[in-house]
């Protein structure tokens, strides 16, 4: 009996009671690529930077744990578009509103370099 108790307990000490999340956004930019492949490029790395590897720390397997939680959360997410946005600022190396297939490779591999 003991056991079906902390079961059903523990899900209520790790709720919250109050939760406040704030949605951060932005308008979206006008993405200008110099060429169909640096546009593919481009959008290629950010699919890949979305993809998280399984590793020893994220592997899915189970674990339990009580963790005892503030009764007031709070929290920031930024939407998509927001995402998108700060990707292609980073792209754009020399900053003139347009990729070319150059700043896209090069964005693409530090993506690929970030996420090993």
């Amino acid at each position: 009996m003991k056991k079906i108790y902390l079961l059903t307990i523990s899900p209520l000490l790790a709720a919250s009671c109050v939760s406040y999340t704030k949605i951060q956004d932005e308008k979206p930019l006008p993405l200008k690529f110099t060429s169909k492949e640096a546009a593919q490029t481009f959008y290629e790395g950010i699919l890949l930077k979305e993809q998280t590897p399984i590793t020893e720390e994220n592997d899915e397997s189970i674990n339990f744990y009580l963790r005892l939680t503030s009764p007031i959360s709070w929290g920031k997410v930024d939407t998509p578009q927001k995402k998108l946005n700060a990707a292609f600022r980073k792209a754009d190396h020399n900053g003139s509103g347009t990729v070319n297939l150059a700043e896209a490779k090069s964005f693409t591999k530090t993506l690929k370099e970030e996420s090993s």
